[in-house]
């Protein structure tokens, strides 16, 4: 039995404590944002100096919602490369692709809590890659309009 079938043993103003409560814990978790520093791949920016861009970037948001603002801050450096359009853009933490599908907060959770539980500082540092796609580590938002659809 539950809480519900037992009206008799529920505290006076249980159900607007629980409501209220539940309301802004789920409201919390849709607005919570983390740090990321997105940084340009050693390949792509060489000798040249890529200002990282940083971001407070939404938990319920994948990686490819964030490519129009990605594509903006890069472009002179990417533009200078003379990288071929549309570039197969994808992003790596320490060497290691990471998978676009997924919400930012499960990405940053895994990374900064790891297998070992040990924190890590904020912010997360993504490192932006405009090429050399792992196709044998990660599936490729296989055309344009893919990725437009995350535009």
């Amino acid at each position: 039995r539950s809480m519900a079938d037992l009206p008799h043993l529920k505290p006076p103003g249980y159900r607007q404590h629980f409501s209220s409560t539940s309301n802004v814990l789920q409201k919390e978790i849709w607005k919570g944002k983390v740090p990321i520093v997105y940084e340009l791949g050693a390949e792509q920016s060489g000798s040249m100096d890529a200002k990282p861009l940083r971001k407070l970037t939404p938990r319920m948001s994948c990686l490819p919602c964030q490519l129009k603002d990605i594509k903006e801050h890069f472009a002179p450096w990417v533009t200078l490369l003379g990288t071929t359009d549309p570039p197969k853009i994808w992003f790596s933490y320490n060497g290691n692709p990471l998978k676009w599908h997924l919400p930012i907060g499960i990405i940053y959770d895994i990374i900064k809590h790891g297998v070992d539980g040990l924190a890590l500082p904020d912010p997360l540092q993504l490192t932006v890659h405009f090429g050399n796609f792992p196709h044998d580590h990660l599936l490729s938002l296989h055309t344009v309009d893919d990725t437009f659809f995350f535009l």
